[in-house]
């Protein structure tokens, strides 16, 4: 029985195959969205789960309510991981992950004794215990000695292969930013991707008093991991931490910070907190889950439609069928057996076009995505739901509909009264597809014009024509002498040095005191230290005062708008000028106000700010002629080598440094764009079908108008006015649920587009605009049939 459900499922598809190819597409391509967001969302799942026992790790990290605000940070003070060993037993192991050098220089000898410098971001200090709570796969060495010796060092495959070849590396060393040497102790394989600790170097952390032992001074990229022992609850130990921190600083600091212990399957979805890799909201994966669910059902519309629609042409089969005895169970039965016949080979054809695009995605998404069908369990419960769900949301009506024709009505082709109400169910259906459309439309331009705002909004500075590099060094005679080879360029305008630049994802932050007469003020401030070339480099306005000097000393402050407000200079800056603040135990004037500039991306407002003069230089600008940027970076490596011979050259423009801010919400419009497309593609190819079934069925009527004079724009406008009035209609559906869900997108950015009627018109044109495309072909083409051979045909 089912051989032969299977051929005559062959013939009807054969029979009609324009209905089928547009079945087949509209359900390939909701469903090649689902495989792929499935695949995204089973990759950000699995994040740190291969290790053993992951629910038993966790990451210490804390809430700071710094005057009435709260600061939520991953970092400790150094001294704070050697306490914790000592004062809490119920941590089976516990590390500290530092990696607060930057990007340090490593420096190996070739085959044939040659240096040569590799700038490594993917390296953290760590203590042995790290290689009892993380699993890495071993090549060479002995996990539980590898890291006990100072300055020793565990690298990983890809790294060895890139700095000593195919030569066994243990043994080898590896000059650690001309400062010591590493000696490679041990060789693992390459973390996976999805890991929230991509480390590749691993280097033994030692502590020194001198240098670590500060318990004030707390750095996001200090973080500490521990295992907790077998029965250990997390909210004991947080109970202890209030008394830990009391006996460690004091009362005030224990009342200011809440520790707590954060669950390793937490760090990838916790946005509050920064991390080694990245961080993605949950949010964001359960918009896509929508998303998926979303276009595989417009996919299901398009088969319900055509198949309701076309149900009036197998009436006579029906009739038949129920004649010779053929219950409606059964009919049912064969309806469902041909819907899912054509679900399965959409499906072996979605697994295969997935499959290349996920390749495509690679480079938007920033890793690998796999879509491993067959391979993976997973996937395979993931095919059946989504073969499951589909044949029966696509397949259940149009079977039930089918098989209630009554035989003798059916014989007749006398299908109306309660048989035509599939054209309100069409009709709805029409609708439910076009409001997902409008609603991915909408999104896909409020993202749009969003990340236009970023890129194009006005920061306080210039960034179209600075250059910036990473300093390795603070010798005043390098610094001189690279400043010096730079400006001697005719393409090179400015340079200057400071600790972090105008905007960077590097804060540096201090609490200060603001002596205003007997008035003393406090807040937190992010704190800049600039040379006297920093405000012409980067085109920040000075509004009030005098810029700052070079000193080696804190002699004088330069504040911007917003710290002269928050302490009560509103319009009056003069005013402020010749005020003391006090700021990382050192008290100086201000000598000037600047005007206000972002220190950090848009999602932020901008903080009060205190810039001092102070040779704390990390970073450096150069401002270039705008035409010879090209002539101007070889100039500038070539003041480099100079400068720092045994550093490698590196640059970056502050333009492309500002839109990497952004990463996230860029990739989240480059998907909305896909989706979006796939949607507006699959309601045209449901129209397009609907449309050629109409003017099939009205061939006659169309030769008949024609004949009686009807134009072509009133045979388009007979096909076109019904479909406009469902556009409008989802259009008004559409509209509220999309502005609710992008104004909450909206409300987590400080500098934001608003939703103004603009946008929403333009959602409505270009939806009208695709619904044209796809019914006006087709109904123009009817419109310029030839009557008479309209009305030959039966």
């Amino acid at each position: 029985m089912f051989r032969n459900y299977v051929k005559i499922t062959i013939r009807n598809l054969y029979k009609n195959k324009s209905y089928t190819i547009i079945n087949v597409a509209g359900l390939s391509l909701g469903t090649v969205c689902a495989l792929v967001i499935f695949s995204m969302l089973r990759f950000e799942y699995s994040y740190d789960t291969y290790h053993h026992e992951p629910e038993q790790i966790y990451r210490i990290v804390h809430l700071e309510n710094e005057f009435g605000k709260d600061i939520y940070s991953p970092g400790l003070a150094y001294p704070m991981p050697r306490a914790l060993r000592t004062d809490f037993p119920e941590f089976e192991n516990l590390t500290i992950v530092d990696q607060n050098m930057g990007w340090p220089v490593l420096t190996t000898e070739d085959a044939h004794g040659n240096l040569v410098r590799h700038k490594e971001k993917s390296i953290a200090f760590v203590e042995p215990d790290y290689f009892n709570i993380f699993d890495y796969e071993w090549l060479i060495g002995d996990q539980s000695q590898a890291l006990e010796k100072p300055n020793s060092v565990v690298i990983s495959e890809d790294i060895a292969l890139k700095y000593f070849g195919e030569v066994n590396p243990v043994g080898k060393r590896i000059n650690f930013n001309s400062q010591f040497y590493l000696q490679v102790t041990g060789v693992i394989a390459s973390p996976p991707q999805n890991t929230d600790l991509p480390f590749k170097i691993l280097a033994h952390f030692q502590f020194d008093e001198e240098e670590h032992g500060n318990w004030q001074s707390i750095s996001s990229a200090v973080q500490c991991y521990v295992r907790l022992k077998p029965k250990v609850k997390p909210q004991q130990l947080e109970e202890k931490l209030d008394a830990f921190i009391t006996k460690h600083r004091d009362q005030e600091a224990a009342e200011r910070f809440d520790y707590r212990l954060q669950p390793l399957s937490e760090l990838h979805f916790d946005t509050r907190y920064v991390n080694f890799n990245r961080t993605v909201a949950k949010e964001t994966l359960l918009a896509l889950v929508m998303i998926a669910i979303a276009l595989l059902l417009a996919g299901c519309i398009n088969f319900v439609n055509l198949n309701t629609a076309i149900a009036v042409q197998r009436s006579k089969e029906v009739g038949v069928r129920k004649v010779l005895g053929s219950s409606k169970s059964k009919l049912i039965l064969r309806f469902m057996t041909e819907t899912g016949i054509i679900t399965f080979f959409t499906l072996v054809i979605s697994v295969a076009l997935a499959e290349i695009v996920a390749t495509q995605l690679t480079t938007m998404l920033g890793y690998e995505l796999q879509v491993n069908a067959l391979g993976v369990p997973a996937f395979q419960v993931f095919l059946l739901s989504v073969f499951l769900f589909v044949t029966l949301a696509a397949g259940y009506y149009p079977a039930t509909y089918v098989s209630s024709f009554s035989p003798i009505d059916a014989l007749r082709n006398k299908l109306t009264g309660r048989y035509t109400e599939g054209l309100s169910m069409r009709r709805g259906l029409i609708v439910v597809q076009f409001v997902i459309a409008q609603v991915l439309i909408l999104c896909t331009l409020v993202i749009g014009s969003q990340m236009k705002y970023f890129y194009a909004a006005d920061m306080g500075f210039n960034k179209q024509t600075v250059i910036e590099m990473e300093l390795p060094s603070n010798e005043a005679t390098r610094l001189q002498l690279l400043k010096n080879e730079l400006l001697a360029h005719s393409a090179i305008l400015n340079v200057s040095y400071s600790n972090t630049g105008t905007a960077s994802e590097n804060i540096w932050t201090g609490n200060f005191h603001f002596k205003d007469g007997e008035t003393l003020k406090e807040g937190r401030a992010h704190l800049k230290f600039i040379d006297s070339a920093f405000l012409e480099t980067y085109g920040v306005e000075l509004l009030a005062g005098t810029a700052a000097t070079h000193s080696d000393t804190l002699r004088q402050f330069l504040v911007n708008e917003t710290f002269a407000r928050a302490n009560g200079y509103v319009a009056d800056y003069p005013g402020i000028l010749g005020k003391y603040v006090k700021i990382w135990g050192r008290e100086s004037p201000i000598a000037g106000v600047v005007k206000d500039f972002n220190s950090t991306s848009l999602h932020e407002k901008v903080k009060p700010t205190i810039m001092i003069s102070q040779n704390r230089y990390w970073l450096s600008a150069i401002k270039i002629q705008f035409d010879q940027a090209l002539p101007a970076i070889k100039a500038m490596e070539q003041a480099w080598m100079l400068a720092f011979p045994e550093h490698v050259f590196e640059y970056r423009f502050l333009e492309d440094s500002i839109a990497n801010f952004y990463e996230e919400e860029q990739q989240l419009a480059n998907l909305m764009n896909l989706f979006t497309a796939i949607a507006v593609i699959i309601g045209c190819l449901g129209l397009f079908g609907l449309v050629s079934y109409m003017t099939a069925q009205r061939t006659k009527e169309i030769g008949v108008r024609k004949v009686l004079g009807a134009g072509v724009a009133q045979i388009v406008s007979l096909f076109s006015k019904e479909f406009v009035a469902l556009l409008f209609t989802a259009f008004v559906v559409a509209t509220p649920v999309a502005y609710l869900v992008m104004q909450s997108w909206l409300e987590s950015f400080a500098y934001r587009i608003e939703l103004g009627p603009g946008l929403f018109i333009v959602a409505l044109a270009a939806s009208f605009l695709a619904a044209f495309v796809a019914v006006g072909w087709k109904s123009i083409r009817a419109a310029f049939a030839n009557p008479v051979d309209s009305l030959r045909s039966e």
